[in-house]
């Protein structure tokens, strides 16, 4: 009931579903590479990711090297791969959300021109 009190709405009054720092970005067509096995991506922002039907034993905490590549059909696709830290593992709605932990000067440059 609190959460339904205090819950923040958006101008056209319904409940806010998503406060992130950063807008995200669909990924349609979009992957995440761990562990040798490929998970599609939900959705994607400047710091981060959501990906989807995930079946490995990583553990939130967990620092991992990735390979992330996004296709959105407008002839900006884009492909880096960097290290990550497993923000959240939920293995019954096989979901996974990761951060970029660490890259190198020119992929972030590059990250954040694809953002602007």
């Amino acid at each position: 009931m609190l959460n339904t009190l205090f819950a923040r709405f958006t101008r056209t009054g319904e409940p806010e579903a998503d406060r992130r720092r950063e807008a995200r970005k669909a990924a349609p067509g979009g992957t995440v590479e761990i562990d040798g096995r490929a998970y599609p991506i939900v959705n994607w922002s400047y710091s981060g990711f959501l990906a989807e039907s995930y079946a490995g034993d990583r553990k939130a905490g967990d620092r991992v090297d990735i390979t992330f590549t996004v296709e959105p059909g407008d002839g900006r696709a884009f492909a880096f791969a960097c290290k990550a830290m497993m923000v959240r593992v939920d293995p019954e709605a096989r979901k996974l959300v990761g951060a970029f932990a660490e890259m190198d000067a020119a992929t972030r440059a590059k990250l954040s021109r694809y953002f602007d």
